[in-house]
C-alpha cells in the first residue's frame, strides 16, 4: 500500500486498549491505515513523511454535549466571567457601553454570569440592569442557560407584570413587594430569547466558520449541538458554513418542542450516517434544571430549604418523544441534572428495546450527576449512557457547595465509580452552560476529571479522580461512541484521520499543569485544519 502521509517519531496515544501507545502512524483517504513502530514499515512506501520528533499526538477530543450553534452566535456577546467582569458593578458598567458601542434599538445580549465569581455573590436583578439600560432590553443569561436577568424594557416587552402567572416549567421572580424583579428561570427564561436579533442563516453560517477555527485550535474535531436554535434551518446553515470553510464534525439533536412540530425532520435515513460531516443524530429534552440555579429535580431538598427542583418538561413529552425516536431509529437525549429526574428517565428508558447500532446508546442522560448507585446499575443494566461534565465541579464549585453544600457536591459526576460500574460515559462541556472564560478548552475539563481540585482549590472529592489515559478515551473514543460517531475518537487502522499535536508529552507532566498545554496542529480526516 502506498501512504499519502506517514508519521514518524511519535509519542502517539490512540484511545486504542489493545495498542494504546504506538510511535508512528499511516494515513491514506482520510483514514489510519497503520499504526505501530518506525522499525515495521517501510518508509518509501509513503508519498509523504512528517517527522513528529518526539511530539505527543492524541485523537482530536470529541465534545458531545455542547450548543455548537449558540456558541458560534454568542461569540460577539458580552462575555460575563472574569477577567472581563468580577462584579454587578462591573457588569453595569460593560452593559452601559455595549447599549453605546451597539447604538439605539439593539438589544444587549450577555452570558456566563455565576453568582460565585461576582464581588456581590448575588444574581442581578432588574434593578441593576436599569441603572445601566432602560431604552432597549437587556437580556443576561447566567452559564447554566436556565436562568437569565433581564431588565425593566425587557419585562414590558414580554409582557411581565405582578399578575403575570408562572410558564408551565418555568418561573418569574418577584422581590419583597410583589414585583418581578427581573429574574426569570427555566421556560420564563427562555422565553425572553424573543427579544434577541434574528439572525440569517448567512450570519449564523460566518459565525459557524469562526466557531471551528477556535475549536481547531483547541483541538477538538468533533461536537454536538444539543438542542439548536429557534428559527433556524440547520440544513442550509451548515451547507453554507461548509461551502465557506467549516470543518469541524457536528451531531445535531434537534429540540423536542420543534420537532414534535416539524414532520419532515429526520426524513432521510441517510442524515444520520456517520460518515457524513454534519448527522442528525436525534431528539433533545429537557428534564430539569441546573443546580446552581437550584432548579435541578432532587429526592432530598436543598439544604436549608423546602425546594427540591422540578420537572421541566411532562410524563407525555417524554412518551411522545421516545414514540419519535422508536420511529425514526434515532438517539433520545434528556437533560436530568437531579436524582428524581434521572430516576424518572430511567423509569422510561430500562426494559426498553433499543433501536440504535452496537455500540451507540439509543438512550444518553445528559449531566446524571448526582445519579444514586442503583440509577447507575440499572443505567448499566439497559444499556443507557451518561454523558458528564467534571468542568461545572471545577468551574462552578461556589454555586454547586451553596446549593448542594460540599459533601452532595463531591459526590458529584463520580467518573471513577461510573467506569468501575461498567457504565457507557463519556466527557463533554455543555459549553457555554460552563462557567468558564474558555469553556470549550478540553484540558481544562482533563484537569477537572483528573485532579478533582476546583479553580479555588476547594477539594470536590478526591476518590473519584481518573487517570489521564482514562480521560482521554472518555473525551475521544467514548464520547465519539455516544454521539454516534463510530468512525472516529481512535487511532487505529480503519477510523478517521483526527488527530492533534501536542505543545508537550501531556503523559509526563502533574495533571494540575494539564490547561496549560497547547495543540500544535490539528487534522481532521488527514487534513491539516490548524
Amino acid at each position: 500500500m502506498i501512504y499519502d502521509t506517514l508519521y514518524i517519531n511519535g509519542r502517539i496515544f490512540t484511545s486504542d486498549d489493545n495498542n494504546p501507545f504506538v510511535n508512528s502512524m499511516a494515513v491514506k483517504d482520510g483514514k489510519i491505515v497503520w499504526t505501530g513502530a518506525i522499525a515495521d514499515v517501510n518508509i518509501g512506501e509513503a508519498k509523504s513523511v512528517v517527522d513528529l520528533d518526539g511530539r505527543c499526538v492524541v485523537p482530536g477530543f470529541i465534545d458531545s454535549h455542547q450548543h455548537c450553534l449558540k456558541m458560534a452566535n454568542s461569540q460577539n456577546s458580552l462575555l460575563v466571567l472574569p477577567p472581563n467582569i468580577n462584579s454587578i458593578e462591573e457588569l453595569i458598567e460593560n452593559v452601559s457601553r455595549v447599549r453605546e458601542e451597539q447604538g439605539p434599538g439593539i438589544p444587549v445580549y450577555g452570558w456566563g454570569y455565576e453568582e460565585g465569581k461576582l464581588a456581590e455573590l448575588r444574581t442581578p436583578t432588574k434593578d441593576d440592569l436599569d441603572r445601566a439600560v432602560t431604552d432597549v432590553p437587556v437580556i443576561i443569561f447566567r452559564t447554566c442557560g436556565h436562568v437569565c436577568s433581564v431588565n425593566s424594557k425587557a419585562l414590558e416587552l414580554l409582557k411581565i407584570t405582578a399578575e403575570t402567572p408562572d410558564p408551565v416549567g418555568g418561573q418569574i421572580g418577584h422581590d419583597e413587594s410583589g414585583e418581578p424583579n427581573g429574574i426569570l428561570y427555566e421556560n420564563a427564561a427562555t422565553a425572553s430569547r424573543v427579544l434577541l436579533p434574528v439572525l440569517t442563516s448567512e450570519d449564523t453560517a460566518e459565525n459557524l466558520v469562526s466557531y471551528g477555527r477556535l475549536l481547531a485550535s483547541q483541538g477538538v474535531t468533533t461536537v454536538s449541538d444539543m438542542g439548536g436554535e429557534m428559527g433556524l434551518d440547520h440544513n442550509e446553515i451548515f451547507d453554507l458554513a461548509i461551502a465557506k470553510g467549516f470543518k469541524t464534525k457536528v451531531g445535531f439533536y434537534y429540540r423536542w418542542s420543534l420537532a414534535k412540530d416539524d414532520p419532515d425532520y429526520l426524513r432521510d435515513p441517510s442524515a444520520q450516517d456517520p460518515e457524513r460531516q454534519i448527522r442528525m443524530a436525534g431528539i433533545k429534552l429537557l428534564g430539569d434544571g441546573s443546580i446552581g440555579g437550584k432548579t435541578a429535580w432532587f429526592h432530598e431538598a436543598y439544604p436549608g430549604t423546602e425546594n427540591y427542583g422540578a420537572p421541566v418538561c411532562t410524563n407525555e413529552e417524554i412518551e411522545e418523544a421516545m414514540a419519535f425516536c422508536r420511529k425514526h431509529q434515532c438517539q433520545l437525549a434528556v437533560h436530568a441534572i437531579g436524582d428524581k429526574a434521572v430516576d424518572r428517565c430511567l423509569d422510561y428508558f430500562c426494559g426498553e428495546p433499543t433501536w440504535t447500532p452496537a455500540p451507540v446508546p439509543t438512550f444518553r442522560v445528559e449531566h446524571a450527576g448526582t445519579a444514586t448507585p442503583e440509577a447507575v446499575r440499572r443505567a448499566v443494566a439497559s444499556g443507557v449512557a451518561f454523558n458528564g461534565q467534571p468542568i461545572f465541579l471545577y468551574a462552578e464549585i461556589t454555586s454547586h457547595v451553596g446549593s448542594l453544600g460540599l459533601e452532595r457536591t463531591q459526590k458529584a459526576y463520580p467518573m471513577k465509580s461510573w467506569m468501575e460500574a461498567g457504565l457507557q460515559c463519556c466527557i463533554s462541556t455543555d459549553s457555554p452552560a460552563t462557567s468558564w472564560v474558555t469553556p470549550t478548552d478540553p484540558f481544562v475539563s482533563l484537569k477537572a476529571a483528573t485532579t478533582r481540585i476546583a479553580w479555588d482549590g476547594t477539594d470536590c472529592g478526591q476518590d473519584e479522580t481518573i487517570s489521564l489515559e482514562d480521560a482521554i478515551k472518555l473525551y475521544t473514543r467514548e464520547s465519539a461512541i455516544v454521539l454516534g460517531y463510530t468512525n472516529t475518537g481512535v487511532l487505529a487502522p480503519g477510523y478517521c484521520a483526527d488527530f492533534v499535536v501536542l505543545d508537550r508529552d501531556i503523559f509526563q507532566i502533574p495533571c494540575d499543569q494539564l490547561d496549560q498545554v497547547k495543540v500544535q496542529e490539528t487534522y481532521i480526516n488527514g487534513e491539516r485544519v490548524y
